[in-house]
C-alpha cells in the first residue's frame, strides 16, 4: 500500500472483522497471527487519523533515545513521563533497542552500511534485536521484552528495502510509532549509503487490538483522512554521520531550553524545529511542512 494509513486501517478492520479472542497478560484482546503488510511510499509512515492522534515529539524522541544507545529511560521519560509504568515501574529499561544495537565493542550500524557497500546483493544484513537470553528473561517474568525481533536491510535496483519482524504489535499503541521510528532509520541508512529508500514490510507474529480500544477502532475506521506526506526527499546531511550533533542540539533544548536548528538535512531539522517547540514553547513552522 502506499500509505500507511491505509496501512493501518487495513489492520484494524483485519481485527475487527476476523481477530480471535486471546487472553494475556496485558488483557483480553482480538488477535491475528502471522500478519504482513508492505508499505510501498515511506513519505507517508506517519499515521494521521483524528480518533489516533500520535504525538510527533514521543516519535521523534523514541529515536534519539535509540540513537543514545542507553538503558536509561531519564531522557524518554522527559517527553513520556508515563514510560516507567510501561516497563514495570523501572529507572532502567531492560527491553532498550539502543544498547542492542552493539556487539563486543562492534557498532552493529555500522557493519550494516559496511556489508552492504561491500555486498550489495547480500540477504544477510539482518540485525537481531531479541537475543537469546530474552527467552530466559521471559520465563523469568521479566516484565519489559523486546517486541521487535528483527530488522532485515536489503538493497534492490539500487533502493535500500527494509523488513522488520515483530513477535508481538499492538495495533493501537504500539505499531503506528514502530513504524514511523522504522522507517526513520531506513531512510538514516539509506542517505549514508547515497540511495534511495525502497519498501517497508511490517512482519507481525501476533498482530492485537485489546478489547479496551475497540470502540474507539471502530470509529477510527470510519474516518477518511488525507496522509501528510514527509516531502523528506534524499539529503546526505540526514545520514548516521550527523546523529552525534543531533543529540547534542536535542539534550541543549532539553537542559538548557536553548538553543539553535542546525541548517542540515530535511528530516533532521523537521526534527529539532519540534523539539525546540516542545522545550521552548516558541512558534516555528517545519522547513518542509511535515509532521505539523
Amino acid at each position: 500500500m502506499k500509505t500507511f494509513n491505509g496501512i493501518w486501517d487495513f489492520a484494524l478492520k483485519n481485527l475487527l472483522l476476523n481477530g480471535q479472542n486471546h487472553k494475556s497478560r496485558a488483557g483480553d484482546s482480538l488477535e491475528i497471527l502471522g500478519w504482513s503488510a508492505t508499505l510501498d511510499d515511506l513519505n507517508y509512515s506517519f499515521l494521521t487519523n483524528p480518533r489516533r492522534r500520535l504525538s510527533p515529539i514521543y516519535g521523534i524522541a523514541e529515536l534519539l533515545w535509540y540513537m543514545h544507545r542507553t538503558p536509561n529511560i531519564d531522557m524518554i521519560s522527559t517527553y513520556a513521563p508515563q514510560y516507567s509504568d510501561l516497563i514495570g515501574g523501572n529507572s532502567i529499561a531492560y527491553g532498550a533497542y539502543g544498547p542492542r544495537f552493539s556487539y563486543n565493542k562492534n557498532d552493529l550500524f555500522t557493519k550494516i552500511i559496511n556489508l552492504l557497500q561491500k555486498q550489495p546483493e547480500t540477504r544477510q544484513c539482518v540485525l537481531s534485536i531479541f537475543r537469546p537470553i530474552d527467552l530466559i528473561a521471559a520465563y523469568n517474568n521479566q516484565a519489559d521484552i523486546p517486541c521487535t525481533l528483527t530488522w532485515q536491510f536489503l538493497i534492490r535496483n539500487n533502493k535500500l528495502h527494509m523488513v522488520c519482524s515483530m513477535r508481538s504489535n499492538d495495533v493501537w499503541l504500539g505499531m503506528p510509532y514502530d513504524v514511523f521510528v522504522n522507517t526513520c532509520i531506513q531512510r538514516i541508512f539509506a542517505n549514508t549509503l547515497q540511495i534511495e529508500v525502497g519498501t517497508y514490510t511490517h512482519h507481525v507474529g501476533s498482530l492485537h487490538l485489546y478489547t479496551k480500544y475497540i470502540k474507539a477502532a471502530e470509529e477510527a475506521v470510519q474516518q477518511i483522512v488525507d496522509p501528510l506526506p514527509h516531502n523528506w526527499t534524499y539529503n546526505i546531511q540526514d545520514t548516521l554521520d550527523y546523529i552525534p550533533q543531533i543529540l547534542s542540539v536535542e539534550q541543549e533544548f532539553r537542559f538548557n531550553r536553548i538553543g539553535d536548528v542546525p541548517k542540515i538535512g530535511l528530516m533532521f531539522q523537521d526534527f529539532m524545529y519540534i523539539i525546540q517547540n516542545y522545550w521552548t514553547k516558541e512558534l516555528v513552522s517545519l522547513c518542509s511542512g511535515s509532521l505539523k
